[in-house]
């Protein structure tokens, strides 16, 4: 099961604010653990994850 574009853009950025909320990850560190975390369904790319951690 795959999550709509749309879907994804809005709850990217709770997603990541909830995981770093534990502790400090690189951008890799925290791409796994939202995929490890979802089972899979949830999978951040380079072009989503990093531009919202340079915000």
């Amino acid at each position: 099961m795959r999550i709509e574009s749309q879907l994804l853009k809005g709850i990217a950025p709770v997603v990541v604010l909830e995981i770093l909320s534990r502790g400090p990850m690189y951008g890799y560190e925290l791409s796994q653990s939202i995929e490890k975390r979802s089972a899979e369904i949830l999978t951040l790319g380079k072009g989503t994850l990093y531009p919202l951690l340079y915000n």
